[in-house]
């Protein structure tokens, strides 16, 4: 399923990457897009949003599901 999240605190390139290696952890997110200039990211997986929310948490990113 396609996701759509804003995530506000997000703003370098750093904060990217902490992002990126956290949910790639999972091993079920695939299609990745993360848009600094937005503050937003997309990504493709069968886990719910409140899994999602809690892995960008944990990384220490909250975020919030933008529907599309």
């Amino acid at each position: 399923m396609k996701m759509h999240f804003s995530v506000p605190d997000m703003s370098c390139g750093h904060c990217v990457s902490r992002i990126q290696a956290r949910l790639e952890a999972s091993g079920r997110i695939t299609n990745l897009e993360i848009n600094l200039e937005k503050a937003t990211l997309s990504l493709d997986t069968g886990l719910s949003v409140e899994e999602v929310i809690s892995m960008l948490d944990e990384a220490g990113y909250p975020a919030t599901r933008l529907s599309r």
